[in-house]
């Protein structure tokens, strides 16, 4: 299986995919799908914090993501699990 860069391909809208995402945090994925380096997050904490200030971000553990990824992925390989202690303040995004 082939994949295209970001760079060759045309981003469908994540809301598209899934109705219901939050603006403020589809804003945050297209602008880490965006064609140039310079458009995207300059690093992961620029990341951290545009995801720490979207609407939905309070609340979400570690164990809280992983039950919802589990949900997602039903049966798939599901990503590699990383403990809470992985994450320096044992949090996703606040």
């Amino acid at each position: 299986v082939r994949s295209l860069p970001v760079t060759q391909s045309i981003v469908t809208p994540p809301s598209r995919w899934q109705p219901g995402l939050p603006e403020d945090l589809e804003a945050v994925i297209l602008r880490c799908l965006e064609k140039s380096p310079t458009k995207r997050y300059a690093s992961a904490k620029h990341l951290f914090e545009a995801l720490s200030g979207c609407r939905d971000s309070r609340g979400w553990s570690f164990e809280t993501a992983h039950r919802w990824w589990q949900e997602q992925v039903k049966g798939e390989q599901a990503p590699v699990q990383r403990g809470p202690d992985d994450f320096n303040d044992h949090s996703i995004v606040g």
